[in-house]
């Protein structure tokens, strides 16, 4: 019931294309890590999420996910702090720089439009309360796809 639920919504297409589960396995890699292993770095658990993607071939989401966490872990360290619109957009440069036609896929497409969504409206839900926070969301998502959603379809 639960997954209908999800698919009736949209939700788990949603959180698909954002690559959150990206984000969710390497937090959990981690805390795992941590909590066995006392390991703080992030080294294996990014080697881990890359095989991951390997494993699950390539889809555009989630090499976009894992660069985007690939380029904000190294923006922690580096001297220049990028924002991460910037990061978003050197992801961008770099996907289509190594596979131009990238372009072409509604799955890229719906990423990068997601996630750029995400990043410009955090800044504007940020001092309301959660519930409020999570219904401007997800309506600011699922407005900023449609357009795209049709167009696409068969």
């Amino acid at each position: 019931n639960l997954k209908e639920g999800y698919s009736l919504l949209g939700i788990s297409y949603i959180l698909a294309i954002s690559g959150m589960h990206i984000i969710f396995l390497y937090k959990i890699i981690s805390w795992f890590l941590f909590k066995i292993f006392r390991y703080y770095k992030s080294t294996i658990p990014i080697s881990i999420l890359a095989i991951y993607v390997i494993l699950i071939g390539f889809p555009p989401a989630c090499i976009r996910a894992l660069l985007f966490l690939v380029l904000t872990k190294l923006n922690e360290k580096g001297e220049k702090q990028y924002t991460k619109i910037d990061l978003l957009a050197i992801s961008f440069m770099l996907m289509v720089s190594i596979r131009p036609f990238y372009i072409y896929n509604t799955g890229f497409i719906l990423s990068f439009l997601v996630s750029f969504v995400i990043l410009f409206i955090n800044s504007i839900i940020k001092n309301m309360s959660f519930l409020k926070k999570n219904y401007i969301s997800f309506l600011m998502i699922y407005l900023s796809t449609i357009p795209i959603v049709t167009a696409f379809q068969n």
